[in-house]
């Protein structure tokens, strides 16, 4: 981890962590999450932007090469078992998971510290967005909500009225 990294436990009242893969014990994760400064100073722009009472939950920020390669590994065993295999396998998990690279120059973008996975929260705790954290489904995708035809088959993953 370089030194730039920046740690988000007091950043702001706003953004709260909950680092998952250290609590799930994998190696190389730390009971913090880090971030590239750059995006700690965008993760304050967005939360001034939010209404009053609802911030920014993150699960995980930068990540050393053994937790993305178990996370990588921990993916394809379950895209597996559910019978993809060869090119098919490693189409589904690019969906999900980036591979791992010890590639200075082209990184993984949780090896550089440069992608956060977060939903946000008010004061009853985290609001529904659609799937739940590391959920390997189509509505993980980012335009899942967008391309329905109908709400009605989405309903059940938006926030109640």
């Amino acid at each position: 981890m370089t030194e730039r990294m920046v740690p988000l436990s007091r950043l702001s009242e706003r953004i709260k962590i909950e680092p998952y893969y250290y609590k799930m014990g994998l190696n190389g994760t730390h009971n913090e999450c880090y971030v590239r400064s750059e995006v700690a100073t965008q993760l304050l722009k967005v939360v001034t932007f939010l209404p009053e009472g609802i911030g920014v939950h993150l699960w995980d920020g930068w990540r050393s090469f053994e937790t993305q390669l178990a996370i990588y590994e921990a993916t394809k065993k379950e895209l597996m078992l559910k019978g993809f295999q060869g090119v098919s396998l490693e189409r589904e998990l690019a969906k999900y998971v980036a591979k791992p690279t010890k590639d200075v120059d082209h990184p993984s973008p949780h090896l550089s510290g440069g992608a956060v996975d977060l939903t946000l929260f008010d004061g009853n705790g985290l609001l529904p967005m659609g799937s739940e954290f590391d959920e390997f489904h189509e509505r993980s995708q980012l335009d899942y909500f967008e391309e329905k035809k109908t709400i009605d088959l989405a309903r059940k993953y938006l926030p109640s009225q």
